[in-house]
């Protein structure tokens, strides 16, 4: 019998790796979703704002001026208005009225006769005459420095003094005026107790007093302003 071959004989298995347990990953959660900025509403542009002229405004001096001249302005129409009717000495008896420029009765008005007119209604006549332009002279010396641009931040004083001096003029002519048909027209109301003073002659002595109220409040703020520096009051 041939020999037998040894059988081979299994060698021992080498151990197996031991695996070890795998170490719990991480778990990623859900990622928040960032806030998102919303977009921006387009802002509302303020248009352009238009520039308005304003008017010129009207200081304290300059209307303390304007009230003088406006004073002297009513003077001066009532003193035309007056010195035009013939009712500075009227007769209710006979219904006849004299004033400086012609007489009437109850038929019509007549002019006085100039190769005999009597002084003293000459005399009347010059200075009513005189009275009103230096009374419209006063009013536009005003109104020249109210509408007169300053001069170095500084009113012109030139303008109130003249239209002061101008207005005083204008009240004494007046007064002279008055005086002197009283003295024209004594004679007859002393002669005759129906002739009286009528509304023409009221009219212009009211004139008168009016003028020269106007001028002082003229010179009251020339004088203020000169206290002041002739800075103007606001």
């Amino acid at each position: 019998m041939p020999p037998t071959m040894p059988t081979h004989t299994t060698s021992p298995t080498m151990p197996t790796h031991t695996t070890y347990p795998t170490m719990p990953t991480h778990t990623t959660y859900p990622t928040m979703p960032t806030h998102t900025t919303p977009p921006t509403m387009p802002t509302h542009t303020t248009p352009p704002t238009r520039t308005t002229r304003t008017m010129p405004t009207v200081t304290g001096i300059q209307g303390l001026n304007l009230i003088g001249s406006s004073i002297i302005t009513v003077a001066v129409i009532m003193q035309i208005a007056g010195q035009a009717m013939p009712y500075w000495l009227v007769n209710d008896k006979t219904h006849q009225t004299a004033g400086l420029w012609e007489y009437c009765d109850s038929i019509g008005c007549y002019g006085y006769r100039t190769d005999n007119l009597d002084p003293r209604l000459e005399a009347s006549r010059v200075f009513a005459i005189m009275g009103v332009v230096s009374g419209v002279g006063s009013i536009i010396m005003t109104l020249i420095y109210i509408c007169h641009p300053m001069r170095n931040d500084q009113p012109d004083k030139v303008f109130p003094f003249l239209s002061c001096v101008a207005g005083f003029i204008a009240g004494f002519c007046v007064g002279v005026c008055v005086l002197t048909w009283l003295g024209y027209t004594q004679h007859a109301v002393d002669r005759d107790a129906n002739n009286q003073y009528g509304t023409s002659f009221v009219v212009s002595c009211i004139a008168g007093i009016l003028i020269l109220y106007g001028s002082v409040i003229t010179m009251c703020v020339l004088a203020r302003k000169q206290s002041n520096g002739y800075q103007r009051l606001r």
